[in-house]
């Protein structure tokens, strides 16, 4: 619920904005997979070509683990990747959290990374939003439509763009 409280403060801005707004967001991603792909661990005994190793190895397996477990079939076999299952994919990740705050209960940061994905693809951000906080409003799923042709493409992204924020939080 919070990260709609955001999205309420972005809609009163013109369509321009909001959809520059959600593309800057969105296109995070590949600058924080770059970033990770480029910072070095602190440990002294790692020669570079070891320490830009190790960062990639963790960017990569994060990204193919996320991705993996938001294409697996359970979660498109309704053709609808929900927020409730990219909740889960992200509290199985964390021993110490309570999964059942569901996706109100994320970081309002992995909250937006995901609303901004959803909507950086459709033709019309602001409609697209208002459906999202309708739906949140009355209890319902929203999330990604998986018959998509960018589908794929965008939980690629998706799954960068919370790498940095789960690492962060310890997770």
């Amino acid at each position: 619920m919070i990260a709609l409280f955001v999205i309420v403060a972005i809609s009163g801005k013109d369509s321009y904005a909001k959809s520059t707004l959600a593309q800057t967001t969105f296109s995070r991603a590949r600058v924080r997979q770059r970033r990770f792909l480029n910072e070095t661990t602190r440990d002294p005994q790692l020669s570079n070509k070891e320490k830009y190793i190790t960062n990639v190895m963790n960017v990569n397996s994060f990204i193919t683990s996320c991705r993996a477990q938001l294409l697996s079939d359970n979660v498109l076999s309704d053709n609808l990747l929900s927020q409730r299952e990219y909740a889960d994919f992200l509290y199985s990740l964390c021993n110490a959290c309570d999964a059942s705050t569901g996706f109100s209960g994320l970081p309002t940061s992995q909250q937006l990374s995901f609303l901004f994905a959803v909507c950086s693809s459709s033709r019309d951000f602001d409609k697209c939003l208002g459906e999202i906080m309708s739906s949140e409003k009355n209890g319902r799923e929203f999330g990604f439509d998986t018959r998509s042709k960018v589908f794929e493409s965008d939980i690629e992204a998706l799954c960068a763009s919370v790498y940095e924020d789960i690492k962060k939080d310890g997770r």
